[in-house]
């Protein structure tokens, strides 16, 4: 049974998550059809899915956060650009980074680097630490950025 439900999530992933979103939910549908704000459609895609193992574990999605997007965006494109895979940048750690875009209360951050939002979602949520950010309660907001194949997502216990 879960093959057969694991296969066709990546069926509904692969066609599009409109008609997916309103029947998983109902009582959550405006999230579902997923505020994307200043976040690139396939940031959006990464952020429905997020929220919809937060969902799923009977937690708030996460709202949508303009600091979050924007430090989410800069580390992807820059990862992307020249080539590393890390929490930290080039020349600061992610804590600095996140204090220069102005990231408030207690923050996390998930990396991925995979070819699509919903592999993104899973492999983090088979990874046990990538997990529990996504199922901490206390995260309350995030935002997504994505560059390339190279996929972030922001935390933050605060909401702006």
């Amino acid at each position: 049974m879960k093959d057969l439900l694991t296969a066709l999530l990546i069926i509904l992933a692969l066609v599009g998550c409109a008609p997916f979103k309103a029947n998983l939910a109902p009582h959550l549908a405006s999230q579902f059809t997923q505020e994307c704000g200043a976040m690139s459609e396939l940031a959006c895609r990464a952020m429905y899915w997020v929220n919809y193992h937060r969902v799923l574990h009977n937690l708030e999605p996460l709202e949508n956060n303009g600091a979050c997007i924007a430090v989410a965006e800069f580390h992807a494109q820059d990862m992307d650009q020249f080539g590393y895979f890390d929490h930290d940048g080039r020349d600061e750690t992610w804590e600095q980074r996140y204090a220069r875009f102005g990231v408030g209360g207690v923050a996390a951050e998930n990396i991925a680097e995979v070819s699509g939002p919903y592999l993104a979602a899973v492999g983090w949520m088979n990874s046990p630490g990538h997990r529990a950010n996504i199922l901490d309660p206390e995260m309350r907001s995030g935002g997504m950025g994505v560059s390339g194949e190279m996929y972030v997502q922001c935390f933050s216990s605060e909401i702006q």
